[in-house]
């Protein structure tokens, strides 16, 4: 069997090693013409995120078997509805996911930036200004956050919230979540998680039924001076509505770790993005190019356990 290793740059050498017993190894750094090159005749096609792979490369992949990737989510991989590529992934691989923590530490990260309006206070000081006032933020204890999705990463970020002794509530779609809630979270609607959260933040998976989830007349519900935060997916959110909502002085700020674009296939498209062309970005909107897992430690061992997961399909 042929193994294509799509981003070997940085690739966990133990996964490697693994896929070296399963078959011969090509490593490619990133290069989408040298992958196109060769993956006519590959069994095995091991990805990451700087690519969508779509029908018109798999077009290419004659021999394709697997498709092996370290996510859970899976929008950057665009199978034909009849094909017979199996794709491997963190999907549903809950014990283990449990152990991986830092989409929700990045939540944080965003959220506190954007309450002490970090990013522009640190331009300010670089600008040789020392300008207390002008940066004033807010306290994160005894406000309210609201969680949308409370699955393996709501999970976590709601738990942080109670850390942060705020008032923290969680909607989900699935009811039976109600019986399974920690100490110090709640249980709300989704009207009232956004209407009355001083920070929103969404957690819920990339599927058919949650594409524009939360479109213009939900967001229009987020509490004014309100904070949103999204490291799910871009494609969950109407974004050129929330977009409008903080251009109108509705939002306090914006925190994405994903764009919908960033799947869009079209070159460039970060230059024309409204979000990332808005006059707000880097104050009251901050966009981190989707390094939620983004980790050494966690990506090595994410790696490790697709590439063990598919040895053992391949064994069994």
């Amino acid at each position: 069997m042929k193994v294509l290793i799509s981003e070997a740059k940085g690739y966990s050498r133990k996964a490697i090693d693994i896929y070296r017993k399963i078959g011969e190894v090509i490593e490619i750094d990133g290069n989408l013409h040298q992958i196109e090159g060769v993956i006519k005749d590959v069994d095995i096609l091991v990805v990451k995120l700087k690519f969508t792979f779509c029908n018109n490369i798999l077009k290419r992949a004659k021999k394709l078997k697997y498709i092996v990737t370290s996510t859970t989510g899976l929008n950057h991989i665009k199978l034909p509805n009849n094909s017979k590529v199996q794709i491997i992934s963190l999907k549903g691989e809950t014990e283990f996911l449990n152990t991986i923590t830092p989409t929700a530490e990045l939540t944080w990260a965003l959220i506190l930036n954007l309450f002490r309006n970090i990013p522009a206070a640190l331009m300010s000081v670089k600008r040789k200004r020392w300008e207390r006032e002008a940066f004033i933020g807010r306290e994160l204890s005894n406000s309210r956050l609201g969680v949308i999705g409370y699955g393996r990463l709501g999970r976590m970020v709601a738990r942080f919230g109670v850390a942060f002794n705020m008032d923290v509530v969680v909607y989900d779609k699935d009811p039976h979540k109600k019986s399974a809630l920690e100490k110090g979270v709640g249980f709300s609607s989704l009207e009232e998680t956004l209407s009355y959260s001083d920070v929103v933040t969404v957690h819920i998976p990339l599927n058919d039924e949650n594409v524009k989830f939360l479109d213009k007349e939900k967001l229009s519900l987020l509490k004014k001076d309100s904070i949103f935060i999204n490291t799910s997916r871009g494609e969950v959110v109407d974004e050129q509505a929330l977009l409008e909502l903080l251009v109108n002085d509705h939002l306090a700020g914006i925190g994405l770790d994903v764009l919908a674009d960033e799947v869009s296939q079209v070159r460039d498209w970060i230059h024309s993005n409204p979000i990332i062309n808005s006059q707000y970005f880097g104050t009251k909107i901050l966009v981190t190019p989707h390094i939620g897992g983004a980790c050494s430690t966690s990506m090595e061992r994410t790696e490790i356990f697709v590439a063990q997961k598919i040895e053992a399909l391949l064994r069994d």
